[in-house]
């Protein structure tokens, strides 16, 4: 807790330290293995963040959050085939979770796969109309220069929420 407590506060050093003592400590604690991965993760050390969760997948592949972390992990190593089959196994157990959605989306435009990209982004954004599902569909939109439908989409969003500055910017880009 003294690490998920740093974790919080923004001091991912002694986060880390904390962590990595409880999984020294006490190597199947899971939780401590997971977020020591995130940990490494966050500040961009990806292949201890790889080896950590891997280890965590061996004992407990099952376990909560460990496909979006290993799908976030492969997707950062540019392994965007695999970071999709993690992300998939996620919004499949996790139905409505938007972020898995929208991070198996993007994966997905990483492999040139732009209508499931596409479609994912969607889903996401009704499960939880959010800017980062916007922003994909929109970046989709334009790479296929449909500049129709983004104009459209964007519109429509800030017909819904106009005192929303960010969308205007993404209206800007459009």
């Amino acid at each position: 807790f003294y690490g998920l407590a740093n974790m919080m506060a923004g001091d991912p050093a002694t986060a880390r330290a904390a962590l990595s003592e409880a999984v020294t400590i006490a190597p199947k604690y899971d939780e401590a293995s997971f977020m020591l991965a995130v940990s490494y993760l966050e500040t961009g050390e990806v292949k201890l963040a790889d080896a950590q969760a891997q280890k965590l997948q061996s004992r407990n592949p099952s376990y909560p959050g460990l496909n979006m972390l290993m799908g976030d992990i492969r997707s950062r190593q540019g392994r965007h085939a695999e970071a999709i089959r993690y992300f998939e196994a996620h919004t499949k157990n996790n139905p409505q979770d938007a972020k898995g959605f929208v991070k198996l989306g993007a994966a997905q435009r990483a492999t040139g796969n732009l209508q499931q990209a596409l479609a994912n982004a969607e889903k996401s954004f009704s499960i939880s109309p959010d800017d980062e599902a916007l922003a994909l569909a929109l970046s989709i939109d334009l790479s296929s220069r449909n500049y129709e439908r983004a104009l459209s989409r964007i519109n429509g969003q800030i017909s819904r929420t106009p005192d929303r500055a960010e969308l205007y910017i993404l209206l800007g880009r459009v």
